[in-house]
C-alpha cells in the first residue's frame, strides 16, 4: 500500500483532483486497507474539501474496527497542529 500512497503524495502535487482518482482507485482494488483510506481523509483536508472528508470518515468508521476510529482521531490531530 505504501506505492499508492507515495504515486498519491505525487499527483496531490499537481491536484487534489488526480491524488482523489489515484486513492478511489487503490481502495477499489484493496477496500479492506485502512492506510488508504486515512490518506484519502488527510488529501482531502489538506484541499480543504471538509464534506468530502467527512463522508470518508464515516464510511471509514463503519467499516472498520476501533483501531480505525484510533487512526483516525491521532490524524486528525495532527492535520490540526500542522496547520
Amino acid at each position: 500500500m505504501p506505492l499508492w500512497q507515495c504515486a498519491a503524495a505525487l499527483e496531490e502535487g499537481v491536484s487534489a483532483g488526480r491524488a482523489r482518482s489515484l486513492l478511489e482507485k487503490a481502495r477499489l482494488k484493496n477496500p479492506k486497507t485502512p492506510e488508504l483510506w486515512l490518506s484519502a481523509i488527510e488529501v482531502e483536508l489538506r484541499a480543504n474539501n471538509l464534506k468530502i472528508a467527512e463522508n470518508l470518515m464515516a464510511k471509514g468508521i463503519v467499516g472498520f474496527s476501533l483501531s480505525f476510529s484510533l487512526s483516525l482521531s491521532l490524524s486528525l490531530s495532527l492535520s490540526l497542529s500542522l496547520s
